[in-house]
């Protein structure tokens, strides 16, 4: 049967998925976290995935690259992925990229934002790292265009040279598309550049996120980057056909508050959902209870009157742990710091220690030392307001990356879920 397959890294804070089409193109969006130390799995073996069996099948030409935005935890790892490796060990292919997609484009350039922390831009125009082609995309209210721009090597230094923006056409950006055997299926930008909403959360860059969908078959996946409620307001009102029920859906902007609103929960109705995030990720607080994850959850599995599960999500086999920040324990508001104190003796007794001092985490930060368990195993404060961290442990189709890399597929029967791959050594 043809599929996608995706693979959610275990990156750490940040983002990256490897996409197979199901006629073996290979889609890479977004590749970078914002520590290579605190809950991320091994860079190198990821490498290997990519230039392996089941991505590039020892093809050294990604078919296309999309960052979704010019957050360095979306793209500073990306220079990173395409380099090689001369250890005799394990030597790489270094890798080249076909289309690049990206948004936030400027007068200066397609990737003049895309400089911080690796300078990926930089590397990108000196040719440290080979990319064909540049898409600057733009689908908002206002405007629905592409800006190519094209390596010209034919001088002593490759340049990217353009003729200017064209417009797009249909309501969408097609990236791919293909029919194997009688199943149709498609890769298409259904967002870039929507433009942020004074009152909403977050801001322009993460608004800016380029959002992804995937279909074959009429089953549909999607990946939104950093898109906030801005960017969810302009898909309800422009993509709805395209958007209604999917199966697969990564939480946006790694289960932000900034985004998830009720609306396009339920518009979207998925099967199973993801989230994109670091292992014990307290700079944030991410993913947070009380909107995103309750929101999704609820929609999944809402029942009627009676108690009837209605909702489409799934029921995995194995239970599988789950983290989320909240400012409630034993279902009370806690804005008081003996809270602390509270927690920390309910360590005591259950784990018998606790942790402050892990390399790397501030003093503000406490976690259980073993946190394998399924109870509150954090505590953060935050402007003297107290936030816990939750383990739950459950089959809910809702899955994080912090617990290890997720792999999905998606076919003509929907969305599955097929392992989870853990690399991270702490």
């Amino acid at each position: 049967m043809s599929q996608f397959d995706f693979l959610f890294l275990e990156i750490g804070q940040g983002d990256c998925c490897f996409v197979r089409c199901p006629d073996g193109r290979v889609v890479v969006v977004d590749c970078g976290r914002t520590s290579d130390a605190l809950g991320a799995g091994d860079f190198g073996t990821f490498k290997e995935w990519l230039r392996g069996a089941d991505f590039l099948c020892g093809r050294t030409n990604i078919d296309a690259m999309i960052l979704t935005h010019p957050d360095g935890d979306h793209h500073n790892k990306a220079l990173d992925l395409l380099q090689g490796s001369h250890d005799p060990a394990k030597p790489m292919p270094a890798l080249s990229v076909e289309d690049l997609y990206v948004s936030a484009g400027t007068p200066d350039g397609p990737l003049a934002m895309y400089g911080a922390g690796t300078a990926f831009g930089a590397n990108v125009y000196s040719n440290v790292v080979t990319v064909n082609r540049i898409h600057d995309i733009t689908i908002n209210f206002a405007k629905k265009e592409q800006t190519i721009w094209n390596l010209d090597a034919s001088g002593t230094r490759p340049v990217y040279a353009t003729s200017g923006a064209t417009s797009i056409i249909s309501k969408y950006h097609e990236v791919f598309s293909g029919t194997v055997g009688t199943d149709k299926w498609s890769v298409q930008i259904l967002a870039s550049n929507v433009l942020h909403v004074d009152g909403h959360l977050s801001n322009q860059v993460n608004a800016g996120s380029i959002v992804t969908r995937f279909s074959i078959g009429g089953r549909r996946a999607l990946i939104m980057g950093d898109a906030t409620e801005s960017t969810e307001a302009f898909l309800v009102d422009q993509q709805k056909s395209r958007l209604k029920n999917m199966d697969l859906v990564q939480i946006p902007h790694h289960g932000s508050e900034s985004s998830s609103t009720a609306e396009f929960v339920g518009l979207t109705n998925p099967t199973e959902v993801v989230v994109s995030v670091g292992f014990l990720e307290h700079v944030n607080r991410l993913p947070r209870y009380t909107r995103p994850i309750s929101n999704w959850l609820e929609k999944m599995y809402e029942t009627d009157e009676d108690g009837n599960v209605q909702g489409r999500g799934n029921i995995h086999d194995n239970p599988h742990p789950f983290d989320y920040w909240t400012q409630t324990i034993d279902g009370d508001e806690t804005n008081e710091q003996p809270s602390r104190n509270k927690l920390h003796a309910h360590w005591n007794e259950v784990y018998g220690r606790f942790g402050e001092t892990k390399p790397g985490f501030p003093s503000s930060f406490s976690y259980a030392e073993s946190t394998k368990a399924q109870d509150c195993v954090g505590y953060k404060v935050q402007g003297q307001v107290p936030w816990f961290l939750f383990r739950e442990v459950g089959n809910a189709a809702i899955r994080m990356t912090a617990h290890g890399s997720q792999h999905y597929t998606l076919n003509t029967d929907g969305a599955h879920y097929v392992e989870t791959i853990p690399t991270r050594s702490d």
